[in-house]
């Protein structure tokens, strides 16, 4: 989903080659979080720019962001003073950002086995980390009304239309279909 949102954020220049995207039924009809929500949860980081004030404490969590002592895998953020350690899900390495009160002064990519730098960065787009976002009412593995935790599977909750893979997509976009009677009856299966 990152990889073809990136090519609508503002910016972004387009990818020099087209993405090619192998995809089952199930995976084509599984809902995910409208476009425009995954697009409006982007957070454009660079130094000189002030945080909100609920980035790591709700802002991170609700895109799915997991905080940790040290951060060691995609997906995961850390607090230690006047730094922030985040690592996008796309990205190769995670990001350090050193904060003078709540603007970022400056910012790099780093070794997460050493915590050495590897190089100064000027931007950088942080995109949710996974298909839904958490309601603001609600924190990360808080459970909901039911007393379950809330999960992919909460998507047509969280996110009334129905949206899927197809729906980021560029619109000019080719389509191939391969055994489109076993992909009819796989989809009959899924939607009963």
């Amino acid at each position: 989903l990152i990889g073809l949102a990136a090519r609508r954020l503002s910016g972004v220049p387009p990818a020099a080659e087209r993405a090619v995207v192998v995809a089952s039924a199930r995976a084509l009809m599984t809902r995910t979080m409208p476009l425009e929500q995954f697009l409006g949860a982007f957070q454009k980081l660079a130094p000189g720019v002030r945080l909100p004030p609920d980035l790591t404490q709700h802002q991170l969590t609700a895109a799915g962001y997991v905080r940790s002592n040290l951060v060691l895998e995609p997906g995961q953020f850390a607090i230690r003073g006047g730094i922030l350690d985040v690592w996008a899900p796309a990205s190769a390495l995670p990001v350090r950002l050193e904060l003078a009160g709540d603007e970022i002064d400056s910012m790099r990519t780093f070794d997460p086995l050493s915590q050495r730098t590897v190089e100064v960065v000027k931007s950088i787009d942080l995109p949710p980390a996974r298909e839904f976002l958490l309601p603001e009412r609600m924190n990360l593995g808080a459970p909901d009304s039911s007393g379950s935790e809330l999960t992919e599977f909460d998507l047509p909750v969280l996110h009334a239309s129905s949206t899927t893979l197809l729906d980021y997509l560029d619109p000019d976009a080719i389509v191939l279909i391969d055994d489109l009677s076993a992909i009819d009856g796989s989809m009959d299966e899924i939607e009963r």
